[in-house]
């Protein structure tokens, strides 16, 4: 095989991406359902810190309260799991995508497989690399097949920036809120968040839905030689 970049290349084979996108997909709506939750215990909390009269009227018993507080708690544990999960498997699935693309013989693919996983995850590097390589992706995806679809990137554009605020606002959210419960910024910021991570998640889920049959249908059209269903 020729060589890319000094770097001997690996014969790599098609992967079909539909049991491990559908995986994936599972755990960005359970991401979407958490914070949804997030978004209404927020504005419920933020209604009684500046609503005294609920507290003097004893609208809300002390045990519905403390319930909601362990029910937040157990969301939020959810949401990191999930979050976890999600990473790993966002990682194969980008991993089995960039494969396909070298399998498909398309030139000037410009990572490899094991490359463009690490660099999702590296510091400084991750804050641009994940958005290259699924724009590459996007991109090389529909243009084999000659579809327009592959120059309309505004939507890994939106994913992207939403994806990048969704740290800085939830640690802005946490620290306002604890510095003074009762200022609106807090709780705004921790919605805005909220809705930054739902963005996000139900974007990526259109994306990889649509490379993933991009490729699918390419591979239909042109198979590869050893078409197997295992990660190579």
């Amino acid at each position: 095989p020729q060589s890319h970049r000094g770097i001997p290349m690996k014969d790599y084979i098609y992967n079909k991406l539909q049991s491990l996108t559908r995986y994936l997909h599972y755990i960005l709506h359970l991401l979407t359902l958490c914070s949804c939750f997030r978004i209404l215990f927020l504005a419920f909390t933020y209604f009684l810190a500046t609503n005294n009269n609920a507290f003097n009227k004893n609208l809300f018993p002390k045990e519905f309260l403390e319930n909601l507080g362990h029910i937040y708690l157990i969301i939020c544990y959810i949401e990191i799991i999930s979050f976890i999960i999600c990473a790993i498997l966002s990682l194969k699935w980008i991993y089995r995508s960039i494969a396909n693309l070298h399998s498909f013989n398309i030139p000037n693919v410009h990572y490899q497989p094991y490359q463009a996983a690490w660099c999702c995850i590296l510091p400084i590097i991750s804050l641009i690399a994940p958005y290259q390589i699924i724009s590459e992706l996007w991109f090389k995806s529909f243009a084999v097949l000659d579809d327009k679809t592959c120059y309309k990137r505004n939507i890994i554009s939106v994913w992207w920036i939403c994806f990048l605020f969704n740290t800085p606002t939830y640690g802005m959210s946490y620290t306002w809120i604890q510095k003074d419960p009762f200022s609106p910024s807090g709780y705004i910021t921790g919605i805005i968040n909220c809705l930054l991570v739902t963005i996000a998640a139900l974007l990526f889920i259109k994306i990889t839905c649509a490379i993933s049959q991009a490729q699918q249908t390419y591979a239909t059209m042109r198979p590869a030689p050893g078409e197997t269903t295992e990660t190579p």
